[in-house]
């Protein structure tokens, strides 16, 4: 598939679903919501939008582990909220961050599904950007700072591989 047929797939899929939250009547917010496939006790008090599709990505993400775990994917909403998986709220953070970035580079989106793996790791290797971002999260969430820690003070491979002589 080419990429502006891929593009022009995405868009009619968006403009179907703006469509069908206008042609259901009633609040379009909330005829969102229900398309989305996400309830609002999922949401924080004082939700904005950017919680809204967050909860959406997520939501979509628990479809996919479930039918790769053959099990019923509101049952697992039911039991897990990405509040309680410090996976998801350091991917969700650094998204966060790297959308404000003028210059993003490809890089940092792949160190920012590595750095979801920090609190699992011994040493967790980054390009500075992220780990920039991590030490600047780190001030506000102990959770990020954790994962800062992880990361080598030599950048590179050298750092790396010093921190892991040492350790």
């Amino acid at each position: 598939m080419n990429s502006q047929e891929l593009v022009r797939n995405f868009m009619s899929d968006v403009l179907d679903g703006a469509l069908k939250s206008l042609a259901g009547g009633g609040d379009v917010f909330e005829n969102y919501l229900e398309e989305a496939q996400v309830d609002r006790n999922r949401l924080p008090t004082n939700a904005r939008i950017e919680d809204v599709i967050y909860e959406n990505v997520f939501v979509m993400n628990m479809g996919t582990h479930a039918r790769n775990l053959l099990k019923n994917k509101g049952e697992m909403l039911k039991l897990i909220r990405k509040e309680a998986l410090p996976s998801w709220l350091i991917w969700q953070e650094l998204d966060r961050h790297i959308r404000q970035l003028p210059n993003a580079e490809a890089g940092n989106l792949g160190d920012k599904d590595i750095a979801s793996f920090g609190p699992y790791l011994d040493v967790l290797n980054t390009d500075k950007r992220i780990a920039e971002m991590l030490k600047q999260a780190g001030r506000k969430d102990q959770l990020l700072l954790s994962v800062y820690q992880r990361v080598p003070e030599r950048r590179g491979l050298k750092g790396l591989i010093e921190t892991l002589r040492n350790n």
